[in-house]
């Protein structure tokens, strides 16, 4: 079936080459600048809403729990030795965002 698609794409247009470089060009365009952008701006989003979650997912310190029934996506667990190290630094974070957001306040 994969190989089936791309056959009768080259047996109804003869100039594959042509539609191949739209293609390309298309794909190169979306992982060069927007796949970055985007990834950068949920890494800011996580930072705001969760900065443990987002630290731990810096230092590598979580663990992916999959769920048995298949209805739901995986989830990520922050490790228990990080959580207890990082309840100090939640007190901080918290702190920081707080002054983040003063700026945007009325």
């Amino acid at each position: 079936m994969l190989s089936i698609i791309p056959l009768l794409c080259a047996l109804f247009y003869p100039n594959v080459g042509t539609l191949l470089s739209y293609v390309g060009a298309l794909s190169g365009f979306v992982i060069i600048y927007c796949l970055p952008v985007m990834v950068y701006l949920k890494q800011k989003r996580l930072e705001i809403t969760d900065p443990l979650l987002a630290e731990a997912i810096a230092h590598n310190e979580f663990k992916v729990q999959n769920n048995i029934e298949a209805d739901k996506s995986p989830q990520l667990v922050i490790n228990d030795r990080f959580l207890k190290r990082g309840i100090i630094n939640t007190r901080r974070a918290q702190e920081q965002k707080e002054q983040m957001m003063t700026r945007y306040r009325l």
